[in-house]
Order: C-alpha cells, then structure tokens, then sequence
C-alpha cells in the first residue's frame, strides 16, 4: 500500500463516523417534534372537545331525561321498611285512603316524605343539582313538597293512577 492510499483511508474513517452520528442526531430530533406535535394536538383536543360546555339545548334535554328517570325510578323503587311495596303503590295510597302501615309505625305519607328526603339528599343534592319535588293530589296544593327552582325549570312529571287524579312532579332547576 502506498502512503497516499494509507491517508484517505485515515481521513474517510472519521468522516464516515462524524456524518452517521449526524444523522442519528437528525432521527432523534426528528422524534422529539413528532412526539412535541401530538402532544400539542391531544391538548387541544382535551381543551376544545372534552372540557366544552355542552349547548343549552343539550343541556336542557339533559336536566328534563334526568327527571324523568329520577321519578321513574323513584316509583319502581321497592320499600325496604314498607312490606317490600313499590313507592308507586306508596303514592297511590297516600292520595286514595292513607291506610297502610310501615314497619316503623308511619303512615305511606309520611314514610314518603322521610324517603324522598334522604333519597334526594343522597343524590340530587350531593350531585349539588337544585330541584323542586311535588306530590299533587287532585287540585289541591301539593300534599309532599320538597326543594324549589326559582326560575327556569324543566319538568318530568308521572300520573298515578287511581281512583283520585294525583301527579308526581320533579323540576330540574
């Protein structure tokens, strides 16, 4: 081997190994921007679609579908201290005669009354929702009245049926 074949190869070596390292470096920054840029477009996301109010029409819709099923599920609930009666049947004998008796000793009108107070505690106030409930016999004022909406409100509301027209009423403030 010649000298000036010895010196090329003396010079190549390093050069070949400075412009590789340069590329991996370029392949890493390259990655950084890739991983910078989707971490921007997740934040966006999460700002503009997740954390966005929802439209009032959505919002109103939203207040009356849980009213309606808060009171649904309210009268197919089944009475744990009341011979196992269904609150619907509760509220129909609060309206007709008032006679049946809980295990506790109180009249449905008033076992009624002590459930929708802790029930709606349990849920619509820890939930810090305001709400109006009404029990409404005929057209009379509300025998059992609970909370009230001050202003706007969206309804869901219940017939019972029975001898006597009655009405059960949750407003959703």
């Amino acid at each position: 081997m010649t000298k000036k074949t010895m010196k090329i190869r003396d010079f190549q070596a390093p050069f070949f190994a400075k412009a590789r390292n340069r590329k991996s470096q370029m392949e890493i920054m390259g990655l950084a921007v890739i991983v910078i840029l989707v971490a921007l477009a997740i934040l966006f996301t999460i700002r503009f679609v997740i954390l966005q109010e929802p439209a009032e029409y959505k919002k109103g819709y939203t207040q009356q579908q849980l009213a309606i099923n808060m009171v649904n599920t309210l009268l197919e609930t089944t009475t744990a201290s009341c011979s196992d009666l269904l609150f619907k049947e509760l509220f129909k004998d609060c309206a007709e005669t008032n006679i049946i008796i809980c295990d506790n000793g109180m009249d449905s009108c008033s076992y009624i009354r002590e459930s929708i107070d802790t029930i709606f505690m349990d849920t619509l106030e820890t939930w810090d929702i305001d709400y109006e409930f009404n029990f409404v016999v005929g057209t009379n004022p509300p025998l059992i009245s609970k909370g009230s909406c001050p202003d706007e409100r969206i309804p869901g509301s219940f017939s019972i049926p029975g001898a006597i027209a009655s009405t059960i009423n949750l407003y959703i403030c």
